[in-house]
């Protein structure tokens, strides 16, 4: 269970782990990772007020994987399923900022870089910048690049390895993020994603059970 090849539940019931869904089936593990992930979600929307959007890369989209609302008569996030171009949200440059260049450079390839707002980043070059920034910062943000006056701010959640698997952002935020905000929610954000790893992977006092450390 400690290095992710079965999961335990909620009721102490056994089923694959992350290992063995990510060779057999990730269907089951994105499964287990919605379920581990609404609670903390829940938890933080409601704290902070703001919409969580937990995302997976599928080619070169963004896939909404799982979310947490709030009560507002009206919040302005995609709901849960929907397909996103990976250039023009926070959780897509996420997803982008630690790939190998080789597989980054055919992704970015097939992308057509459509406007959605006069903010978008429409040049290839830009965004690779944007990437590197975010992998700086270890978090990344849409300022009104998806939608007009609203901002979003993502970080990563890891695997076992270190790997990125998925992204949690806070989306729908109205008006600009300033740096305290900015500060703010990445603390808030990198906390929800250490916990939702942690609990998905069973790793304890911080330690990441890297694959070259495990004996045959």
């Amino acid at each position: 269970m400690d290095y992710g090849w079965v999961y335990q539940d909620t009721e102490e019931k056994y089923s694959s782990g992350y290992k063995l869904c990510s060779a057999f089936n990730m269907g089951k593990f994105y499964f287990i990772l919605k379920d581990v992930s609404y609670s903390i979600m829940r938890r933080l929307t409601d704290i902070e007020g703001e919409v969580l959007n937990l995302s997976i890369r599928e080619n070169e989209m963004g896939v909404l994987l799982q979310q947490s609302r709030t009560s507002k008569i009206v919040d302005y996030v995609m709901k849960v399923d929907s397909r996103s171009p990976l250039y023009a949200t926070a959780g897509g440059k996420i997803l982008l900022s630690e790939l190998p260049e080789t597989i980054l450079d055919n992704i970015i390839g097939l992308m057509d870089f459509t406007p959605f707002t006069e903010r978008t980043i429409t040049n290839p070059a830009s965004f690779l910048e944007n990437l590197k920034i975010a992998r700086e910062r270890g978090f990344a943000t849409d300022e009104g690049e998806s939608l007009h006056n609203t901002s979003c701010i993502g970080v990563p959640v890891r695997g076992p390895s270190n790997e990125i698997i998925a992204a949690l952002s806070f989306s729908g935020i109205l008006n600009e993020l300033t740096y305290e905000k900015e500060m703010h929610y990445y603390k808030q954000l990198s906390s929800a994603a250490k916990e939702i790893s942690d609990q998905m992977f069973h790793l304890y006092k911080g330690r990441i059970p890297r694959a070259d450390n495990l004996q045959p």
